[in-house]
């Protein structure tokens, strides 16, 4: 399971949350996931069961968006199979962050994986893509990447890969998006293999907001 965040107009986040099997097929894929996200305290924020999503690469996965408050969130979940026989259960805790603040800052970056340039406008122009949840590409993948940053006054973000010791290896450019989020491409035919970082950075005057995503790129 993978988690992210966006801002609510009203002051809470969208907490989406991704689940996906390790396995597409055999006896034990899940049809979908039952979710309970409370507070520490035990007051309940959802309730629901996910579907798995269609997908045409044959992932089995799916998605659903809550509202929260920022703070502290437990999320239980539990891998059903068809006939509703409980396959998995986990229990995980995430803290939902707080986008209200006067400064800037980056909402959870979705990352999209594709095999071809056309592969990733599917990807833009479907409603609701499910992001990865993966964090291993191989070279011959793109990337697409998806965020948005808050706050008046703040420059345009920038998108660059970093090494493991924290090195600038290269950039990428950033598009806006007609909802006001930001995309950017990312192609790994020239990524050696290794570990890397993806930095989403965006500022305001002095202080800038980053957001790292780790990630490796196999052979």
């Amino acid at each position: 399971s993978w988690f992210a965040a966006t801002r609510r107009p009203d002051g809470r986040s969208d907490v989406t949350l991704v689940w996906e099997a390790i396995r597409p097929s055999g006896p034990e894929v899940p049809a979908r996931v039952a979710v309970t996200a409370s507070t520490p305290a035990g007051n309940l924020v959802h309730r629901g069961r996910v579907e798995k999503s269609v997908d045409p690469t044959g992932r089995v996965a799916g998605q659903v968006t809550f509202a929260a408050a920022p703070g502290p969130l437990v999320v239980r979940l539990s891998a059903e199979s068809v006939g509703g026989d409980a396959l998995d259960t986990d229990s995980r805790e995430w803290v939902v962050p707080d986008f209200t603040g006067p400064d800037a800052s980056i909402s959870t970056p979705r990352v999209f994986r594709a095999r071809t340039a056309r592969d990733i406008q599917t990807l833009k122009a479907a409603a609701a893509p499910v992001p990865a949840t993966e964090r291993a590409f191989s070279r011959i993948e793109r990337l697409l990447i998806r965020f948005e940053v808050y706050g008046p006054g703040v420059a345009s973000p920038t998108l660059r890969l970093l090494n493991r010791n924290g090195d600038v290896m290269s950039s990428w450019p950033v598009t806006a998006r007609p909802d006001g989020g930001s995309d950017a491409e990312v192609a790994l035919a020239g990524v050696p293999p290794g570990d890397y970082l993806l930095e989403v950075k965006a500022s305001k005057d002095a202080v800038a907001a980053t957001t790292l995503v780790a990630f490796r790129v196999t052979g």
